[in-house]
């Protein structure tokens, strides 16, 4: 766990650099909130008792999950501001974008999947047929889960739903280097495809919308994308909305306070809210925030909070949680079902963490930097070296 990095004096030699990393510092924390909502949200609706904060009238959205959109939003932030560096670089290659990406992720997916395999092997408690379990793991690590639980979610394990999210990610980055690449030289115009793309999925969501049809929308390639391609839009217009950044402290103050009270709003509204117009305001009041977050010019109190080191640490590591804590949730609960709801959720959170540990140190780090010698982008146009005596 690292403290949050001092931003230099303004003017001063580190200045952009120590300012970018309390920005990402600041992002990690707001993973972090996220995958914290993510996490109580499952263990309140596999291991908790309906009484309690669940019978609670708006606190119960705290614990009511929605939170995955900020998800989406900082994702496809993150990973277009990438992109764009390469391309600003003439090194930009989708393919090796893509591999890095499987191989980024594919290092929580094999050893989850592998886990898998071997306790539907041995764990007489898991009742899935191996047909199941074996057309599960293959849609899994094929980044085709959300497909598979939209089409025949009867066919699919109940402890791997939770994946689609990183299949719809994945599905949209074998699209969004090739749109980069397409529109590189007009850059006013992709900020505007995005932007339409992000709003027909949002229109498609709200027709389609109904009793019978959404499960499947809530795991639709297209119906959820429209957070990641608002995130790829911010980052793609950041040049144009840095003159704006001196508004950036009240924009997050107003935006993380209504995040929290759109959350609790949340299931008040029905079980279809999440889809349905309540999706819309969140979506675009956590852009908000995000955008504040990445335009702040100096550390205010909504960065300082998301910048708390144990934050950050936890957004670092919110791939790992993500990746391992439902399936940990459906073990748990199938072999403490006698135990008290706080005993299973204590030994739940334990053995998260002890697999988050595990993993950032004997998988996480080696990837890392395995990735930085390897797959790096490369400029598809060297410079020619000078000749001989002469000065370049």
């Amino acid at each position: 766990m690292t403290t949050a990095p001092t931003v230099a004096p303004e003017g001063g030699a580190g200045t952009a650099g120590a300012a970018r990393a309390a920005r990402n510092q600041a992002l990690d924390g707001l993973r972090g909130v996220t995958i914290v909502l993510v996490v109580l949200g499952h263990l309140s609706a596999f291991l908790w008792p309906e009484e309690g904060i669940r019978s609670v009238p708006y606190l119960r959205g705290l614990v009511g999950g929605g939170a995955v959109p900020v998800f989406f939003l900082v994702s496809g932030y993150i990973v277009t501001s990438g992109l764009l560096r390469d391309l600003d670089r003439d090194s930009l290659d989708p393919l090796r974008f893509l591999v890095r990406r499987l191989v980024r992720v594919g290092a929580q997916l094999v050893p989850l999947c592998a886990a898998v395999a071997v306790v539907a092997a041995v764990d007489p408690t898991d009742t899935a047929t191996p047909a199941t379990t074996v057309r599960t793991l293959t849609n899994t690590l094929t980044y085709t889960n959300n497909w598979l639980y939209a089409l025949n979610p009867l066919g699919a394990r109940g402890d791997m739903g939770h994946l689609w999210f990183l299949s719809i990610q994945q599905q949209w980055y074998v699209v969004l280097p090739l749109l980069l690449l397409a529109l590189a030289a007009r850059r006013r115009l992709l900020t505007v495809v995005l932007v339409g793309l992000a709003a027909a999925a949002t229109t498609y969501r709200l027709v389609r919308v109904s009793d019978q049809t959404w499960f499947a929308l809530a795991v639709d390639t297209f119906a959820r994308a429209d957070g990641l391609l608002l995130g790829a839009a911010l980052a793609v217009a950041l040049p144009w909305l840095r003159p704006h950044g001196r508004r950036a402290p009240v924009v997050g103050a107003v935006a993380a306070v209504a995040l929290v009270g759109l959350l609790m709003l949340n299931p008040e509204l029905g079980p279809l809210a999440f889809l349905e117009g309540w999706s819309v305001a969140f979506v675009l009041v956590a852009l908000a925030l995000v955008a504040a977050v990445v335009l702040h010019e100096r550390p205010s109190t909504v960065t300082r909070g998301l910048s708390a080191p144990w934050l950050a640490w936890l957004g670092r590591a919110s791939l790992v949680i993500y990746v391992w804590h439902y399936p940990v949730i459906f073990f748990v609960g199938r072999h403490a079902s006698t135990s008290s709801w706080l005993t299973q959720t204590v030994v739940v959170l334990v053995v998260v963490a002890g697999v988050t540990v595990a993993s950032h140190r004997w998988v996480e780090e080696p990837v890392r930097r395995w990735l930085a010698t390897h797959l790096r982008p490369v400029r598809r146009h060297e410079p020619l070296p000078a000749a001989p005596g002469v000065a370049p």
